[in-house]
């Protein structure tokens, strides 16, 4: 990641967003030449913003990096054990808010994760460590699609234990996919769990791991026969290599309100999942 500045002689920097069609210079010598402000947070003493920008034809997304951005605390690295449900449930919606808002703004992140989500930690009143600032960071991978594109297609888009079904199939991704990688990085701040994590798929070869983590996405979220059969119409039908190979490799979690809405996240057909917003609305957040 390189680092990008603003000419020295742009007035009031800081103070309101950085002018559209202004030029940027990283420390590696690319030239991003802003487009649209995507989003700006009044913070003490400046506004702090994130940008679509354009370099060489292709479109990027920068950010000002604010003090403390990387001392943040990844949820990956978080002990999750001590915190409290309170706790716990609040950087779920917090991390989902942000993804709702990437979402309204056509942006797919495409590399959902634990490392991706990071926090400020305090100590609260009663001497208990507290969380705060939960922000989704890291925005490299992100792309931005018109709002009717399909998706993204022929990628194998995030890391391969928070990954949806059709990333694996390097088939078109859009925001459902996000979600679905979304409702394994909840299970995990939930429980603790790496639903699709093992030793025997973290040693194997890439080949092996994609049969062994697709196991886990099979026994874990294709309980509905309905809802597997929309994932094989929606990837071309049975004629499709991959699915042919996910039909021959032919899910517990606490409560049952959390259960519903991760099956709802994590439909294998991508168009039967809810957005991020409609997942922010489920009962299970206004439970105690």
């Amino acid at each position: 990641m390189s680092l990008v500045s603003a000419p020295t002689s742009t007035p009031a920097i800081g103070q309101q967003p950085l002018p559209i069609g202004l030029q940027l210079k990283s420390s590696l010598g690319k030239c991003y030449v802003i487009d649209e402000v995507l989003s700006k947070r009044p913070g003490a003493r400046r506004i702090w913003c994130i940008y679509r920008t354009t370099h060489e034809g292709k479109q990027f997304i920068l950010k000002d990096i604010i003090p403390g951005d990387f001392d943040y605390k990844g949820l990956l690295h978080v002990d999750i054990a001590a915190l409290s449900s309170v706790a716990k449930k609040a950087i779920i919606r917090d991390a989902l808010v942000g993804l709702a808002d990437l979402h309204d703004k056509h942006i797919i992140y495409t590399d959902i994760k634990p490392t991706n989500i990071m926090m400020d930690s305090f100590e609260q009143n009663n001497g208990d460590l507290g969380w705060c600032n939960v922000q989704i960071t890291d925005l490299e991978a992100a792309v931005i699609l018109p709002p009717k594109a399909k998706g993204l297609t022929d990628r194998l888009s995030g890391n391969h234990f928070w990954r949806s079904p059709e990333a694996w199939a390097r088939g078109i991704q859009n925001t459902p996919s996000d979600i679905y990688s979304f409702a394994i990085v909840a299970i995990f701040a939930w429980t603790g769990r790496m639903v699709f994590f093992s030793d025997e798929a973290n040693r194997a070869s890439p080949k092996e791991q994609a049969e062994l983590i697709l196991r886990r996405h099979l026994s874990f979220f294709a309980s509905e026969m309905e809802d597997f059969e929309g994932f094989i119409a929606y990837h071309g039908g049975d004629d499709n290599p991959f699915v042919k190979r996910l039909k021959e490799l032919l899910c517990t979690f606490s409560g049952p309100q959390f259960r519903d809405l991760i099956c709802k996240m994590t439909c294998m057909d991508p168009s039967r999942r809810i957005t991020a917003w409609e997942a922010l609305q489920h009962p299970w957040f206004a439970e105690d």
